[in-house]
């Protein structure tokens, strides 16, 4: 039996949150519990803003609330692709923030499968390079 498009984009976008949340919890942590740290005048914009990051698990299989999902966050990603601190992490933010303006928007998973499988490849690549990002951010912290 196929995966249907359905299962796809929920499978995609558990995985796009997830490592979007693991990473921002991930540095906040390391922040301390008031999201701040001995370091942070000396954090660059894009961590400061990754660290003030609060996020909520999207809905698992309501559309309708992972489009608003969708939308609530996307001012958050587009501010943190205006203060990516390179042009491979600014290019898998905005990619990002584009995918994140067709979910808010999309009318159907149909559709919204085909646009995920189109730019899954290129997707996966910009992952490292925000993952690096994610870990200069980090590192910054000590």
């Amino acid at each position: 039996m196929g995966v249907t498009s359905t299962s796809r984009v929920a499978r995609v976008q558990r995985l796009v949150v997830g490592a979007i949340v693991s990473a921002t919890l991930g540095v906040a942590a390391l922040a301390g519990p008031s999201g701040a740290s001995s370091a942070s005048a000396a954090m660059s914009p894009f961590c400061k803003t990754l660290t003030s990051f609060h996020p909520k698990a999207p809905p698992g299989t309501n559309y309708v609330a992972y489009r608003a999902w969708a939308k609530t966050y996307l001012p958050f990603f587009k501010k943190l692709a205006s203060q990516a601190p390179n042009k491979a992490t600014k290019t898998v933010l905005n990619e990002m923030v584009q995918i994140m303006q067709y979910e808010s928007t999309a009318v159907n998973t149909k559709t919204l499968a085909a646009y995920v499988a189109a730019h899954n490849v290129t997707w996966n690549k910009g992952w490292k390079a925000f993952a690096s990002a994610v870990m200069s951010c980090v590192t910054s912290l000590y």
